[in-house]
């Protein structure tokens, strides 16, 4: 995995993390929220059989890219057009893991002509949308409380996670993920090191990573007004407890044209085990 540190023109630093061959068809993987574009584990072997290469775009704080303050939805899939540009990428298929779904769905939303095809796995959903919240688990009700009212103690809460997982990485991250699907945790003890370097790069600099993501996914944001040219797929592990089969029956609604692939037995961590029929599925969008 090579990493590249790319300036924005507002001179902020953004990282990148960019694996296979660059002359193949390109994918964008929006992380998840706490994680980084260092949580993308695939074979190079399977980008090289398949066709592709993916761009990871660390959102503002995470990895190496400069955190300024709070910022916009609108500000992050800038940067994201921005770095296709500076790759000269002219169309991408979008890939958006948990949290970074709503960032996927946004940039494909307002670049619809560089957008090949939208791809959510475990995606998140709208914390404030009044048909939503019928679809949220009691802790995503918690933050979105939190984020709207009592700012301070959700700052709090976030720097505590992030000196816990600094001092104790390894066992943080196999805590957290004890409270998910059996298959999670399977696949935590696989991966291990690579949920924990993106747990890393997501809770650093004291939580404010996390914090100021966490506010943009709390403000509203815009679903789809209509279908759009590019297919949508929604991957979805049904004994994912984090983003549960519900969140994507909503998100189904909304894309009334897309292709709903339900898991059996898998939780939120299913695109480490399912990355074949991903990527697979997004190269064929080029075609």
């Amino acid at each position: 995995m090579n990493i590249h540190t790319i300036t924005m023109p507002d001179s902020r630093i953004v990282s990148v993390k960019v694996l296979g061959d660059t002359s193949k068809q390109p994918l964008i993987f929006f992380h998840g929220l706490g994680s980084s574009s260092a949580a993308i584990s695939v074979n190079v072997n399977l980008l090289k059989e398949e066709g592709a290469f993916i761009i990871g775009i660390d959102r503002p704080g995470y990895g190496l890219s400069d955190l300024k303050g709070s910022y916009s939805l609108e500000q992050a899939i800038s940067d994201t057009k921005f770095i296709l540009d500076s790759f000269q990428i002219k169309k991408a298929a979008l890939i958006g893991w948990s949290g970074g779904g709503v960032y996927a769905q946004a940039f494909a939303e307002t670049y619809p002509d560089s957008t090949v095809s939208l791809n959510l796995i475990g995606s998140m959903i709208p914390l404030n949308g009044k048909s939503s919240k019928k679809s949220l688990t009691p802790g995503w009700k918690i933050l979105y409380y939190l984020n709207n009212h009592t700012q301070f103690l959700s700052k709090l809460i976030f720097k505590l996670a992030s000196q816990k997982l600094a001092k104790h990485p390894e066992q943080t991250v196999s805590m957290a993920v004890n409270v998910l699907a059996r298959h999670d945790r399977l696949i935590a003890k696989k991966y291990l090191d690579v949920l924990t370097k993106g747990a890393l790069e997501g809770f650093q600099h004291k939580g404010t990573a996390i914090y100021a993501d966490s506010q943009v996914l709390t403000h509203p944001h815009k679903m789809p007004v209509k279908d759009r040219a590019f297919p949508v797929h929604i991957w979805q592990g049904d004994n994912d407890r984090l983003w549960p089969v519900k969140a994507s029956v909503y998100l189904k609604k909304q894309y009334t044209h897309s292709q709903f692939h339900l898991v059996p037995g898998k939780g939120h961590t299913i695109y480490f085990e399912k990355w074949g029929e991903i990527i697979r599925t997004a190269v064929a969008s080029f075609k």
